[in-house]
């Protein structure tokens, strides 16, 4: 069995309605699209025309996926984010905004801005050869007019406010960005302090052993969204541990089987 794990520090889902960067409209409560922003454990296929070491799309990933094709998905098969849009019953795949071979069709129903190797920190991205999150914001917003010019503007605001963000960012940055940054000097407590900041900016627009600091950046994490769920009118930010679960498996392997 060939199996992908990777530690995840910080997975959001919020209500797109709950950022300025983002439609101001109110939502009637159903899903219509699904977004994926952050790294490797939502992109699913971005990174396959970049000029970069970070990418997937060759075997032996994508042996469980139909066709038993390597898409750039870093995983078996399907990635979290295309099971929370099932799960929502918007789409069973996600398709990549940077496909070239992206159908309009599915732009009604969300797309992924993920980059594999990406972090909040931009040192992050440099260091990786992966799109920046900030960057992934400015698709976002290509991705806007295009919507507005396929369906029409009032259409694509309705779209929009009912429409659900998924953001996994931090394990790249703990491991890889604050080493290659030189932000190592300031302490794991300190870059996570950073690192809130640079989470704060993101969902308001819209050495050492890196799980040292995945505790760290967690707790620091829960308080900076659960005051930003105050805050932000309307918001609705939900905080996913999923690192704690995986660290419980890494560590006692037999326990979840073989």
């Amino acid at each position: 069995m060939f199996l992908v794990l990777t530690n995840l520090v910080l997975v959001l889902l919020f209500l797109i309605t709950s950022s300025p960067c983002f439609a101001q409209q109110t939502g009637n409560g159903s899903v219509v699209a699904l977004f994926a922003f952050g790294d490797s454990i939502l992109d699913t296929g971005n990174n396959n025309n970049l000029l970069s070491g970070s990418k997937c799309n060759y075997p032996p990933y994508g042996k469980d996926f139909p066709g038993g094709r390597a898409t750039g998905r870093w995983g078996n098969g399907r990635v979290f984010s295309e099971v929370l849009a099932e799960a929502v019953g918007v789409k069973t795949f996600l398709p990549p905004y940077l496909d070239p071979a992206l159908p309009t069709g599915e732009l009604p129903t969300g797309v992924c801005f993920a980059s594999g190797g990406s972090g909040l920190d931009t040192a992050t991205s440099s260091a990786t050869q992966s799109i920046p999150m900030r960057e992934q914001l400015r698709y976002f917003q290509d991705y806007i007019g295009k919507l507005k010019g396929l369906v029409g503007e009032e259409k694509a605001n309705s779209i929009l406010a009912n429409s659900l963000a998924l953001i996994s960012a931090g394990n790249n940055d703990m491991g890889i960005g604050r080493l290659a940054s030189g932000r190592a000097v300031i302490g794991v407590d300190g870059y996570a302090d950073l690192l809130m900041t640079f989470a704060t900016d993101f969902v308001t627009c819209a050495g050492p052993n890196p799980f040292d600091g995945a505790s760290v950046y967690n707790t620091k994490l829960a308080g900076t969204m659960q005051a930003l769920n105050s805050k932000l009118s309307g918001a609705d930010i939900v905080y996913l541990d999923v690192y704690t679960p995986l660290l419980r498996i890494s560590q006692n392997p037999l326990s979840y089987g073989n």
